[in-house]
């Protein structure tokens, strides 16, 4: 399958190989290119980085020669993982190249014009992107910025408090994973038996960063919002997850049942746009006494989420809780990631020229009274996916409904079983063909997630999707799907009389 090719700087440091990692079996984006610093330029990937974040490099970056950190790589997509001394000329420099950039680097977050982006929270803000383009005479590239890990986590578990109760002040105290010191971390002899209650520039950072996160785009800048922070960070002798416990003053007084639910409820663009990398539900809240733990809790939701824990009164603010995540993931390379699949989705990434290998054959050709109805049932089982199949006599289309049997049908659709088995000996026993495999997404764009892909058993079959993202104009696509190639085609839809 065609993807989105992207190179990653700094690829042979502890968050570049997170990137890599990641990044592996991404529907939507490809590694081409893996740079690093001088002394790993030439050499093969798998000789040049000492690899530790999983049990085997991807085979698919083993062989790629590492490139220097300079424009004029094989890629439109940057993924930086490089130094912030480092980040700050060099993704300038592929910006001003028209290359777009979703950095991890600390160097730009503050800048005026430059999207500081988690897109559960703040996903209007990528409308900087043309006010820095403007600023900075760039007609095509652009720079988009990860908070730091620790701001990540906290942010999104102040982000529904916020929207529904209004944050005055916030106490945060961290406990930071040695692996967000990067590799090799801190020595062993300062750490073991220890804690660590200095990390230079987070406190300035965990104080900084959410006040722009949580700020409102005012049509040329960010207007930041109205909240004192004070924070202490520490560095303990945990691999991976930083815990933070947080104190919040509220302007309005919910009951302890309401501050939960606000909590647990919350979902943001990444869940309605249902992007690859996104998690189910970006906070996940634990009711035991003593959790979260970072080695029970971090890898919830492949690490993507937030962990909120021994949520409580405060006798002095209003209420505290424990706050988890993994910080080489969501709160490093699957946030930059995650921040991309957005840029995606808004249009700053062209997906539908990249993604799928368009057909130059036949349309798809659907008739106007069949395409009707499919509509009419999208429409009818908002806000859940709803499908079927469209099978084929002698060029004649019959269309046969079939329920939505998939655990969460507003995430996903998955033909119920009875009916699945119902369709097929229907089109078995009339001698009849199946010529597509129909459902529709009624918030997400018309292009196949996922699961649709891994999902696509027959291989002779299109696959449509209709997407009422735009309830004015609906989108129709259809695809092919070759397992065994792992290509994905798309192919016109042709509505007939």
């Amino acid at each position: 399958m065609a993807r989105i090719k992207c190179g990653v700087l700094g690829a042979t440091g502890a968050v570049g190989q997170r990137f890599i990692q990641l990044l592996a079996n991404h529907p939507w984006f490809e590694v081409t290119v893996v740079a690093a610093s001088d002394n790993s330029v030439g050499k093969r990937y798998a000789d040049a980085a000492r690899w530790f974040v999983s049990p085997e490099m991807p085979a698919a970056v083993r062989d790629l020669l590492v490139e220097p950190c300079e424009p004029g790589l094989n890629c439109e997509l940057i993924f930086s993982a490089l130094p912030g001394d480092m980040a700050g000329p060099t993704e300038l420099a592929f910006a001003h190249a028209g290359y777009a950039v979703s950095t991890n680097a600390s160097s730009h977050r503050m800048a005026p014009d430059v999207p500081l982006l988690i897109p559960e929270v703040n996903a209007d803000h990528l409308d900087l992107i043309p006010v820095q383009r403007q600023k900075r005479g760039w007609p095509r590239g652009f720079i988009v910025a990860n908070p730091n890990c620790s701001t990540i986590h906290l942010v999104l578990a102040l982000k529904p408090l916020h929207d529904q109760f209004g944050l005055s002040k916030v106490v945060v105290t961290t406990m930071q994973a040695v692996s967000g010191a990067g590799y090799p971390g801190v020595p062993s002899l300062d750490i073991v038996d220890n804690v660590i209650p200095f990390i230079g520039g987070e406190e300035a950072k965990l104080e900084s960063e959410p006040l722009k996160l949580l700020g409102t785009f005012n049509g040329a800048g960010i207007t930041g919002a109205d909240i004192r922070i004070s924070a202490q960070c520490n560095r303990v002798a945990v691999r991976d997850g930083h815990l933070e416990a947080v104190s919040v003053e509220l302007r309005e007084k919910p009951s302890l049942a309401e501050f939960m639910a606000a909590l647990a409820e919350f979902q943001g663009e990444p869940q309605v746009l249902r992007l690859p990398s996104a998690p189910a539900f970006p906070i996940i809240v634990r009711n035991e006494a003593n959790r979260p733990q970072p080695v029970l809790d971090r890898d919830v939701e492949r690490g993507m989420a937030s962990v909120v824990g021994r949520i409580r009164p405060d006798p002095i603010f209003d209420y505290k809780f424990l706050v988890l995540g993994h910080n080489t993931i969501r709160g490093a390379a699957g946030g930059a990631i995650l921040n991309a699949e957005l840029l995606v989705a808004k249009g700053y990434l062209s997906l539908e020229q990249t993604l799928f290998r368009q057909s130059t054959r036949q349309a798809v050709k659907i008739p106007r009274t069949i395409m009707a109805r499919m509509l009419d049932l999208a429409r009818q089982g908002a806000p859940n996916e709803v499908g079927g199949v469209l099978a084929s006599s002698n060029g004649r289309l019959m269309l046969y409904e079939a329920e939505n049997g998939a655990e969460d049908p507003t995430q996903a659709y998955r033909m119920a079983t009875e009916d699945q088995r119902r369709i097929l000996s229907e089109i078995d026993d009339k001698g009849l063909d199946i010529f597509a495999v129909f459902h529709s997404h009624p918030t997400a764009p018309a292009y196949p997630a996922t699961e649709d892909l891994t999902g696509a058993y027959y291989a002779n079959a299109f696959y449509v999707v209709l997407s009422l993202a735009d309830p004015d104009r609906p989108a129709v696509r259809a695809y092919r799907v070759d397992q065994g190639r792992g290509d994905v085609v798309e192919f016109p839809v042709d509505v007939t009389p």
